[in-house]
């Protein structure tokens, strides 16, 4: 089992909060976004990358419909039930190994995932 963590900010619109960060310390908080979800109807709330590449195409960073195709050829077993997302600018080292870190470990280790991919923004 594969689990699915990006660092490009992404949520579910108008069912979780946007990560778009209030002040310049960043955002230690993570989102499951459901692996069934269209990666379509994701919305991202990053403001320090160029979003060009993923509004055209998600699958540059959540790339769940090239994961499917493993899975179905044999490559792979499963994808966990859910992606984990963040938004990677987060400054403050010490919230990254306090907040961030334990938050995704502990989420990869709930779906029983076996791997993890970690694709960044």
């Amino acid at each position: 089992r594969l689990a699915l963590i990006s660092t490009g900010g992404f949520y579910i619109e108008g069912e979780q909060e946007p990560f778009d960060e209030p002040d310049m310390h960043g955002r230690y908080d993570i989102r499951l976004l459901p692996v069934t979800t269209p990666t379509e109807s994701l919305s991202i709330s990053h403001t320090h990358y160029d979003h060009t590449a993923a509004n055209e195409d998600r699958q540059v960073l959540l790339p769940v419909e090239h994961l499917n195709g493993m899975v179905d050829a044999g490559e792979i077993g499963s994808l966990a039930p859910n992606i984990v997302s963040f938004m990677g600018y987060q400054p403050d080292v010490t919230r990254v190994l306090d907040e961030t870190i334990p938050s995704v470990c502990a989420a990869v280790a709930d779906m029983d995932a076996d791997a993890a991919i970690l694709i960044p923004a």
